[in-house]
């Protein structure tokens, strides 16, 4: 007999807590249908999601809340999976810029909710799936009745 002759199952789980830190209240936002950014008191500046300092002058920033729209600015096509288990699906994903921010944020996009090209209003949605991470809050549908026809 040799040690190849030997075996024996082991199974094993490793259940681990994933911190949000200083995100914790903009994925909390998300979850209510909300956008929390910040706004540099100084000199204006507007991030989505909120920093705690400004990347222009260093300062401390103000967190603010933004209307729940925005405008695409990009698009790209990848595969991600929504649910753990279900293996990768092609998902549309845009570069949008939230009303009143200065940045722009990778989201996914709903297609049930309209085409969607670059220069289209968007509006967040409730991604009706209970997220295994709260970044897949983060969705877009359409908010115009049609995607413009002459792109910026």
């Amino acid at each position: 007999m040799t040690t190849d002759d030997c075996h024996t199952s082991l199974s094993m789980t490793l259940n681990w807590h994933h911190g949000l830190g200083a995100l914790a209240p903009f994925f909390a936002a998300l979850a209510q249908g909300r956008i929390l950014a910040s706004r540099c008191r100084e000199c204006g500046h507007t991030t989505v999601p909120p920093r705690r300092r400004c990347q222009t002058d260093g300062l401390a920033m103000a967190v603010i809340d933004l209307p729940p729209t925005g405008i695409v600015r990009g698009l790209t096509m990848g595969a991600a999976s929504r649910l753990l288990g279900l293996g990768a699906q092609d998902q549309l994903f845009a570069e949008v810029q939230v009303q009143g921010s200065d940045d722009r944020l990778l989201a996914r996009i709903d297609p049930t909710g309209g085409a969607v090209a670059v220069g289209t209003r968007v509006r967040l949605a409730a991604s009706g799936l209970a997220p295994v991470h709260p970044i897949q809050n983060l969705v877009f549908v359409a908010d115009d009745p049609e995607p413009p026809e002459n792109q910026p």
